[in-house]
């Protein structure tokens, strides 16, 4: 049980419901390239599935379907994770009774720099990066860098790429470590899913993170909810357990599962209110 900001909530539910797609879509890409490749013959094969599921395909040769497929995953996930980093700035700002223009202005620049540099000054937590973790942070910089050339294809940066590529390398093991994965990261022309793999995962363990450390006061939670939500505590003054239940059912739209500590302190301010 902990603080969850609801951006947090939104992509740990829309990358489960990604996944499961994906991986049902890599089952489907592996079984169709086994059944092609044992095919006497490939044009014939692919011809006869056409007429079948009436889907009219025309190829010169045959593609590769788990790394052009990687290059969307990879796509899905850091459009999912720049909405997350939008979301909770907006958030983070809100809950604490910030302006937006005074307190954090908007940027077009990497999104991710913006809120670690943000939330730690606002939070006052030193050595951010360590507590995020700086493996996930450097998966997601590098995912990052091949969404932005996928994005402009007509950009040739060929060392930029391969300096990009030898930096993640170096966090192979570590990546191992992390998410038991061997064959990931790739370069962008070899990308599979493991990359997208990593990536989902990266991307989870930096929201949660990032949602942990910006949590606000008790106090900044109550004046966002608005006192007025917690009047009914008076009819539990002699209930502990009961008073508990009502706090967190208020809360948990919110912000989670809280522990019961917060929620007592939540309950305490209420009180003395």
């Amino acid at each position: 049980m902990s603080f969850l900001y609801k951006c947090y909530r939104d992509l740990k539910s829309y990358l489960g419901k990604l996944d499961a797609l994906v991986e049902l879509n890599e089952l489907a890409i592996r079984s169709f390239k086994n059944t092609a490749n044992s095919a006497s013959n490939l044009r014939e094969f692919i011809e006869g599935a056409s007429i079948e599921y009436g889907i009219n395909v025309q190829f010169e040769s045959f593609p590769s379907l788990s790394a052009w497929a990687s290059q969307y995953y990879v796509v899905a996930v850091h459009e999912a994770m720049y909405l997350f980093l939008y979301e909770y700035r907006r958030e983070f700002v809100i809950v604490r009774g910030l302006n937006f223009e005074e307190d954090w202005p908007k940027i077009d620049g990497d999104k991710l720099t913006d809120v670690i540099s943000q939330v730690e000054r606002f939070c006052e937590h030193p050595n951010i990066k360590q507590t995020i973790g700086e493996t996930q942070l450097a998966i997601f910089e590098y995912y990052h860098f091949l969404r932005n050339r996928l994005a402009h294809l007509h950009t040739k940066k060929e060392q930029e790429l391969n300096d990009k590529y030898e930096v993640i390398s170096e966090h192979r093991t570590k990546i191992n470590q992390l998410y038991k994965v061997e064959d990931a990261p790739n370069h962008l022309e070899n990308l599979c899913f493991s990359d997208f793999y990593i990536f989902t995962r990266a991307a989870k363990d930096i929201a949660n993170k990032l949602s942990e450390i910006g949590q606000p006061t008790p106090q900044q939670i109550v004046d966002y909810i608005g006192m007025d939500k917690f009047i009914g505590l008076k009819k539990f003054t002699n209930n502990p357990g009961r008073k508990q239940k009502f706090a967190s059912n208020i809360i948990q739209p919110y912000f989670g599962q809280l522990a019961v500590s917060e929620i007592d302190c939540i309950i305490s301010l209420v009180q003395a209110h």
